[in-house]
């Protein structure tokens, strides 16, 4: 099974990633902000904020690798952008943050690398030139998690050898270690709270100790979504939980986050969960999921964020998946011709909904 940040390093078209230059040009920079492209679509927030869906993931990867491997200065300008993403407000046109890119970028840096050692060097090299970085701590633990991963394999467990157990449990133990030494300089971006939160739900730790990380990073940034995607993740049956956890939890999310995101959350989180390919045909038979909430979540990003192809394109899948004609009609007749083809699977593909609810242009 494929975490969050691994399927995003899937999508973003990352070619190299420079560590040590980026921590050099760290120090370096001017306290003066000049930015040296801006043009480019990953400047500061008010730069590519209508990239949408897995496009802007791909845009954002494929600009950002290269920038990482230039000049010191231009490197540095990255620390400077990550600073201005950690908001609430910086978000694609989805809503999602884009701060959630950043443990793809450094996963798929990790997978690039042939020379692992090579790579567990820099990092270190990092650290010790700035032990106060969150990048430098992310960085480290993420290296580990993801080399956990590389020994398990994404199969099923019954799939991986004794040894690959083995592996996948050292190397996430020294993850989890990381990120606990390191919990001051690592938890101001919020992506320690979604790290540490894979971690210990692959480690399996009791459910406490995942809560007590979901519900403290939950509150500190009540917007980052892969928080609450990542705690949904380890939580549902299929890891050993249970679909009233998960209720519970949406539950919670969605009082979290009202006064900001209506009742999004609760589609959001659903979403997510849909995702996996276990339950991609039978979200609404085998879940607590409901329907009726869900479309009210959809709506309430849909009156938010009334821009998003990526989630008109999904609204209207998961009304198809739902039985739910009228709404699907309404919502494919929005979408006329912007179509994104990832938001349909092939067992809830769009023609199969257009023939199903006999739609006519």
């Amino acid at each position: 099974m494929k975490t969050l940040h691994l399927q995003i390093a899937k999508i973003l078209a990352v070619t190299t990633l420079s560590i040590p230059a980026f921590a050099h040009a760290e120090k370096e920079m001017s306290p003066v902000f000049v930015d040296p492209f801006p043009h480019i679509i990953i400047g500061k927030c008010m730069h590519g904020k209508d990239l949408d869906g897995p496009k802007a993931l791909s845009i954002w990867g494929a600009q950002l690798g290269p920038i990482f491997n230039s000049s010191p200065v231009i490197a540095g300008t990255i620390m400077a952008y990550i600073r201005d993403w950690n908001s609430p407000d910086c978000t694609f046109n989805d809503g999602r943050p884009r701060l959630s890119a950043l443990l793809g970028i450094l996963t798929a840096a990790f997978e690039i690398e042939p020379d692992k050692e090579k790579r567990l060097q820099q990092i270190m090299e990092l650290k010790a030139k700035y032990p106060n970085s969150p990048l430098g701590v992310l960085a480290e633990a993420n290296y580990w998690s993801s080399y956990a991963w590389h020994a398990r394999g994404h199969g099923y467990s019954s799939s991986v050898t004794p040894e690959g157990w083995r592996l996948f449990h050292e190397r996430m133990e020294k993850a989890e270690q990381v990120l606990i030494e390191n919990k001051t300089a690592g938890d101001v971006l919020p992506n320690w709270y979604e790290l540490m939160l894979e971690v210990k739900g692959a480690l399996g730790r009791p459910e406490e100790d995942r809560s007590a990380i979901f519900y403290e990073g939950a509150k500190k940034y009540k917007t980052y979504l892969p928080i609450y995607f990542q705690m949904a993740n380890y939580i549902h049956p299929l890891w050993g939980g249970s679909w009233k956890a998960v209720d519970d939890m949406v539950t919670w999310s969605v009082n979290n986050t009202k006064d900001t995101e209506g009742q999004s959350l609760y589609a959001r989180i659903y979403w997510s969960v849909g995702q996996s390919v276990v339950y991609r045909d039978n979200l609404f038979t085998v879940s607590t999921a409901k329907w009726p909430k869900m479309r009210a979540g959809f709506e309430d990003l849909m009156t938010r964020l009334p821009k998003s192809k990526w989630n008109l394109n999904n609204f209207a899948m998961f009304a198809c998946h739902a039985g739910d004609r009228k709404t699907f009609l309404s919502l494919r007749s929005k979408m006329a011709d912007d179509i994104i083809g990832s938001a349909w699977p092939s067992t809830v593909s769009l023609e199969l909904c257009e023939n199903k609810f006999n739609y006519k242009k």
